[in-house]
């Protein structure tokens, strides 16, 4: 991959995802489709905690669209993860574009 390129990935439901680029690539995450799940950077041993979400009935249980800008690399990358034990985890997609 080269600078200017689109990275993309969808997780089926109760699946989590981490998206790790390779050695000295680094992709600036836009955007998030996101249900009942916990969106965070880590370092493979610190999670740091950005955003979390959850079903709230009156909405039907529809997705949540983000505009975000994170910026991520091999050290420090993304991770979508379940937010709660019980609540299930309904699946997310990210979209970002690499810058380096």
């Amino acid at each position: 991959m080269v600078a200017g390129d689109v990275v993309t990935a969808m997780s089926a439901s109760l699946t989590s995802q981490t998206f790790q680029p390779a050695v000295s690539v680094e992709v600036i995450i836009l955007g998030l489709a996101i249900r009942n799940a916990n969106v965070l950077t880590t370092n493979g041993t610190l999670d740091a905690l950005l955003l979390v979400t959850t079903v709230v009935p009156s909405d039907g249980g529809s997705f949540q669209n983000v505009n975000v800008k994170i910026p991520i690399n091999n050290t420090v990358y993304l991770k979508l993860a379940a937010a709660d034990a019980g609540g299930g985890f309904d699946g997310t997609t990210y979209h970002g574009i690499q810058i380096k």
